[in-house]
């Protein structure tokens, strides 16, 4: 009788009946849409030569605005025991209604652990195998007529590794720090646009305000450092842009919900400043010696927990990037100037999770 009962408790454990498994996976789905006004950030000379048609070898794109659909897939691993590791892997698909010339995929997969109580560690990695940025001039193309346009399609291929420190100081507080490296190379053309970056942030959330109000700060600071050169250069003087710069940024997140219990409606404000200063010391670099970018961002999203798995999100950004300085008459493009962005998005994304996870 004993040995019946041990077996039919065996089987029970193997098929799952009042056990929970050794293992658990779950798969998270989502979408989202965004119209965005200005996807290359286009100076505000760049739009009047693309409105006006006078410079169409280098302007290829159809529109200078754009529908962007953004579906992913999602993979989650956490073993149910102790819940002190997890798993996951992200694939991401960016679709252009109109210029599908930018069309990219990214894959991202993230391994978390918590070594001690108040400690986690995270480790992410992403890959972005072709991404299209615009029109370059290409200084070694060798054409019949001085007169006739050297541009030519400019995209590179992206490696990132990310750790991150996440520890609790005392209760309800909540301290982030992470490091970040990437790997930019330039497909075929532009070799003196490879780049090797890096990022530190810091970011610090103290106690919610009144159980509602949830406030994030964050620090920043990173370097872009050009790795390559072209042919030319060996031995000769150097005609091609330092795309070399530093920059330091912060930025503030108030988060308040209205109602935790579902359906829960919760409201994001966002604020982020960052000023990048090109290091050339090349001093005939009209467009980057002595210059810098100032860009501020601001993010406004309204989110719906229709149920435990589904949400619901709209928002709406704004970026303002301003170049020091001012463009002479015989400049005929700059990489980066001035000019403002906007961008309006609705998400909708499932997971059979608890979305606070």
């Amino acid at each position: 009788m004993r040995l019946l009962i041990g077996t039919l408790l065996v089987l029970a454990a193997a098929c799952g009946y009042g056990v929970s498994p050794a293992r658990s996976w779950d798969f998270s789905a989502g979408i989202t849409t965004t119209y965005d006004d200005n996807i290359l950030n286009y100076s505000e000379r760049d739009l009047f030569a693309f409105r006006y048609r006078l410079n169409p070898a280098r302007y290829a794109l159809s529109t200078t605005d754009d529908l962007v659909l953004s579906p992913y897939l999602e993979v989650f691993w956490e073993p149910d025991s102790t819940r002190s590791n997890s798993v996951r892997a992200r694939l991401e698909f960016n679709r252009y209604a109109t210029n599908t010339i930018r069309n990219n995929l990214e894959t991202e997969i993230q391994w978390r652990t918590r070594p001690f109580r108040r400690w986690r560690l995270s480790f992410t990695g992403t890959y972005l195998p072709s991404y299209y940025v615009r029109r370059y001039i290409d200084d070694e193309t060798i054409v019949p007529f001085p007169e006739l346009p050297r541009y030519r399609d400019a995209r590179y291929r992206q490696i990132k590794g990310e750790a991150s420190v996440e520890w609790r100081p005392a209760k309800a507080w909540r301290g982030q720090f992470d490091y970040e490296y990437g790997r930019r190379d330039y497909l075929e053309l532009f070799a003196e646009r490879d780049q090797d970056r890096h990022a530190l942030r810091l970011s610090l959330r103290p106690p919610p305000l009144e159980g509602v109000v949830v406030a994030r700060l964050r620090g920043a600071y990173g370097r872009v450092l050009a790795r390559a050169w072209d042919g030319d250069e060996v031995g000769g003087v150097p005609d091609d842009p330092d795309v070399s710069d530093r920059r330091f940024g912060g930025g503030l997140t108030l988060e308040w919900t209205a109602r935790r219990r579902q359906p829960s409606i919760t409201l994001r404000q966002a604020v982020d400043y960052e000023a990048r200063r090109y290091t050339t010391r090349d001093t005939s670099d009209s467009q980057r010696f002595g210059r810098s970018l100032r860009e501020t961002n601001l993010d406004w999203e309204l989110a719906f927990g229709l149920s435990r798995h589904w949400e619901v999100a709209g928002s709406y950004g704004i970026d303002v990037q301003r170049l020091t300085g001012s463009l002479s008459n015989i400049e005929t493009f700059t990489d980066a100037a001035s000019y403002n962005r906007h961008r309006l998005s609705l998400k909708v994304g499932w997971t059979p999770r608890r979305r606070s996870e």
